[in-house]
């Protein structure tokens, strides 16, 4: 796992010309994150090691999603997928998604996620 992780580091750095990068490596058991949403970065890296895998809509679903609308397809990411969701620092469309929700279920997930560093 550890190789991994540094791999999928090096790529995301790579891909967005970044010297260091921010990992969260997390059990997810809750909805957290259960809302659709954007991500307030340039671009953020997930993906899912055990578990249900990141929801994602369309352009035309998040569309709908912003007009109060239920999306008529939910995408599924599978556990070993690897996404890569523009932010709302790189376009106006940014990807649109959400945790599964799994609340309830006894459910876990094993989640990765790669941000820029804070720049704070």
């Amino acid at each position: 796992m550890i190789a991994d992780v540094s791999i999928l580091a090096d790529h995301y750095c790579a891909i967005l010309d970044l010297g260091e990068v921010e990992v969260r490596l997390e059990v997810v058991t809750t909805n957290s994150c259960r809302k659709w949403h954007a991500d307030y970065v340039k671009a953020r890296l997930i993906t899912t090691y055990v578990g249900s895998g990141t929801q994602w809509l369309t352009q035309a679903d998040a569309d709908r999603v912003k007009g109060g609308e239920e999306p008529q397809w939910i995408n599924s990411m599978s556990p070993g997928d690897v996404g890569m969701f523009k932010g709302k620092l790189a376009t106006d469309t940014p990807a649109i998604h959400r945790s599964p929700p799994i609340a309830g279920t006894g459910e876990k997930r094993l989640l990765l996620v790669l941000n820029p560093p804070e720049q704070g």
